[in-house]
């Protein structure tokens, strides 16, 4: 999103699915932290996913005037962009549950010398409420409001909205993973979702390579692009996907493991790389942590005399940059940036050849001394968002000088 989609959103003004809010925890008229605004973000949620979806602007008044999320930010204890998108998504999941925080996209974008926060959320397949405590509403929107309806309406509203809608209870497994490995043998169908967009080079990427790692790396995120879809078509809202308190189904790690797999055999085959670290959206059980310091691994790398390959987003911070400079320095790590992840730094586990990333929002693990590949996961655990658990103890640890943190994530298949 660009400064001058801003400007057309103000522009246009409020309505059915648009909405300005100038801050969540700073009150302007006050002057001081107000933490009851935060509630009006997943109420304004509730009723776009209820109704035809929409976007929250934070940071632009009822005026549409541009004031900007900085003073929200200095309310924090952390005072980033990342940990304040950290707290939109905990409040989200706090109010709407784990599903409806993962399902909304959030992004910083610099307007008239400010930075805005926009929050996108497209129509849910099933009625989303708000929960405050014992306090339970259901929101739609009403023109340019969120407003609650009660029992009554909320009841006739559900049965119009949602039950019209066709429910498939489980999907086929072994059919979804046929057609995306046909996608792998060069069978795509026509209606492929693009890959993500992979951008810029390392210096110490030979240009080959980092042709072969970027080309491979769209194609897997097609494969899981095409994946995501059949799974919204086979489960067509189905709950298995919407329980809170469960993890994701098995089914959905059957699928993701098939691809995965498929992916990585015709890699390994194509370009005999031992340590690959790639991108999945679908894996999500984060089991433990442990701690190393990051010289012992470049002492490591040197000792092993196998080269490392890493993706991560391009570094904006201190520690982020010395850490890929120290990596690239060892001469054997072969480095690739995607814009739009989270990843932050690599070190290993502690006395267990285990390689590992730290990032704010996505961990991994997979063997140094092993031919295996890594994969980055989203952190849940039994069904619930960690991150924001593992970043405080990340924070904690990493300000003990000479250590850092690892998150070691696996995933375990019924079967």
């Amino acid at each position: 999103m660009s400064t001058d989609e801003v400007h057309e959103f103000i522009l246009r003004g409020e309505g059915q699915e648009l909405e300005f809010k100038s801050s969540m925890r700073f009150d302007f008229a006050t002057q001081q932290v107000n933490r009851d605004l935060a509630k009006v973000v997943p109420k304004t949620l509730a009723a776009f996913f209820n109704s035809s979806g929409g976007t929250l602007l934070i940071g632009v008044d009822d005026n549409g005037d541009v004031v900007g999320i900085g003073a929200d930010i200095n309310t924090l204890s952390r005072k980033t962009a990342d940990y304040y998108e950290l707290t939109i998504r905990n409040c989200i999941g706090k109010h709407l549950g784990v599903t409806q925080s993962a399902a909304t996209s959030i992004e910083f974008v610099p307007s008239h010398g400010q930075l805005v926060a926009r929050i996108d959320c497209s129509p849910s397949r099933d009625p989303v409420y708000f929960q405050d405590g014992e306090k339970r509403e259901f929101y739609i929107r009403d023109g340019n409001a969120s407003r609650p309806l009660n029992v009554k309406e909320s009841h006739s509203y559900i049965q119009h909205r949602f039950r019209s809608e066709i429910r498939i209870p489980e999907p086929d497994v072994q059919r979804i993973a046929e057609a995306v490995v046909l996608r792998l043998s060069g069978a795509a169908p026509d209606d492929q979702e693009p890959g993500m967009p992979v951008r810029g080079d390392s210096p110490s990427v030979g240009t080959a390579n980092s042709a072969i790692l970027q080309s491979r790396l769209q194609e897997l995120s097609a494969e899981l692009g095409i994946l995501s879809k059949a799974i919204k078509t086979e489960s067509a809202g189905s709950t298995a996907l919407e329980r809170p308190e469960s993890a994701h189904p098995a089914w959905l790690k059957v699928a993701t493991v098939r691809v995965i797999d498929t992916f990585l055999k015709q890699l390994a085959d194509a370009v005999g790389w031992k340590r690959i670290f790639l991108v999945s959206p679908w894996i999500s059980e984060v089991t433990s942590s442990r701690t190393l310091s990051f010289s012992a691994l470049l002492q490591r790398i040197n000792e092993d005399k196998a080269t490392v390959y890493v993706v991560t987003r391009p570094p904006n911070l201190d520690w982020h940059k010395r850490a890929v400079s120290m990596l690239a320095d060892t001469g054997r790590a072969n480095i690739v940036y995607v814009e739009n992840m989270h990843a932050k730094l690599y070190t290993a586990l502690t006395n267990t050849g285990r390689f590992a990333l730290l990032g704010s929002a996505n961990f991994t693990e997979r063997s140094l001394e092993a031919e295996e590949i890594g994969v980055l996961v989203n952190a849940f655990m039994q069904g619930k968002q960690v991150i924001s658990r593992l970043d405080r103890e990340a924070e904690r640890i990493y300000r003990t000088p000479g250590r850092t943190l690892a998150y070691k994530a696996k995933f375990d298949v019924a079967g």
